[in-house]
């Protein structure tokens, strides 16, 4: 969203063995917020529990989130810490973690996602080492099909 270039989020699976963490943000962002907070800042969250002493917030889980407004309606200022880490030796701050809906591609819309039912927030973990196994399975697929 910081650069405002339309990206799909399945194009930018890393395979550097992180866990990744898609939160789909409840319209008034308040559910989404106290999540990113629980994260971030609770002993008990997954993040805290497994992210070794010193080490960048990102550095076990490649938390992103995936806001239903477009990005002109998105302040990165309003967007809890957890998605805007700070990382490297000179911590500076990825922006490139947050994302808006595009009105033309909601993803909201094609992918089913509920904008504010009874779970006001949605949050996808994606386990370290899937994104490969899919990419090969996508190559293999392909050259079966060219070989035919």
């Amino acid at each position: 969203m910081a650069d405002t270039s339309p990206r799909q989020l399945g194009h930018l699976f890393e395979a550097d063995g992180r866990w990744r963490l898609y939160a789909f943000a409840d319209e008034d962002r308040t559910a989404v917020r106290e999540l990113a907070d629980w994260l971030a800042d609770s002993p008990d969250s997954p993040v805290r529990r497994f992210t070794p002493e010193g080490a960048d917030l990102n550095s076990v889980f490649d938390a992103k989130v995936v806001y239903q407004q477009p990005y002109q309606e998105v302040e990165l200022a309003d967007v809890p810490a957890l998605f805007l880490p700070k990382m490297g030796p000179y911590q500076l701050t990825d922006k490139e973690e947050v994302f808006a809906a595009d009105p033309a591609d909601d993803i909201f819309e094609a992918r089913g996602i509920d904008r504010g039912g009874a779970v006001p927030s949605v949050l996808l973990s994606v386990r370290p080492g899937v994104q490969a196994r899919v990419r090969r399975a996508r190559r293999a697929a392909a050259c079966s099909t060219a070989s035919r």
